[in-house]
């Protein structure tokens, strides 16, 4: 099934440990418009900051309960180590 960007934004991320946050915005590709990175606002846990988390460690998502589980841990550093983006509005933004 097809589904828009719009429909992953605000969605969960889960980890395999524990709550990571929610999808924020998205940086893609303009060519191929494929998903570069997901903007997740990480809350309380860690000070509130947007990091990026690749696609690539994204599973299937859960369309009935909005979450994205992810292949990393938020214990091991992974999370804390994500690189940060510097964008905080709500606009999709491309990588180019």
């Amino acid at each position: 099934m097809l589904h828009s960007m719009k429909d992953l934004d605000g969605h969960g991320i889960h980890a395999a440990d524990r709550d990571i946050g929610k999808v924020t915005n998205f940086y893609f590709d303009e060519d191929t418009w494929a998903i570069r990175y997901f903007v997740v606002d990480t809350g309380n846990g860690l000070a509130s900051r947007n990091v990026l988390i690749s696609p690539i460690s994204i599973g299937r998502p859960n369309w009935v309960e909005n979450i994205l589980p992810a292949s990393i841990t938020k214990h091991k550093q992974q999370v804390q180590d994500s690189p940060l983006s510097t964008r905080r509005n709500r606009s999709h933004t491309n990588t180019k």
